[in-house]
């Protein structure tokens, strides 16, 4: 039954998160923010395991490819990129 209660709540941001996306490897997903920031967390331990820095502005989207093993992120600052972790 859905009852609809958090089994983990993920803090480390800053400010609103604006995406979340499950990584189709592991138990990782990777979220963006207004603050600027993308982080990876462990979804078993709910701890943010990298914090990725380097848009001016609001990340808007982040977006795995199909393996992985990069992630693609858009913000408002019109800077589109591309990190391999």
């Amino acid at each position: 039954m859905n009852t609809g209660t958090s089994f983990k709540v993920l803090n480390g941001h800053e400010h609103n998160v604006s995406c979340v996306e499950f990584l189709p490897i592991g138990d990782k997903l990777v979220s963006s923010s207004r603050d600027k920031s993308i982080k990876m967390w462990d979804v078993t331990t709910g701890l943010c395991t990298k914090s990725f820095f380097g848009h001016e502005n609001w990340v808007k989207k982040v977006v795995p490819n199909h393996d992985g093993t990069l992630i693609a992120s858009c913000s408002t600052d019109n800077v589109r990129s591309s990190v391999d972790y």
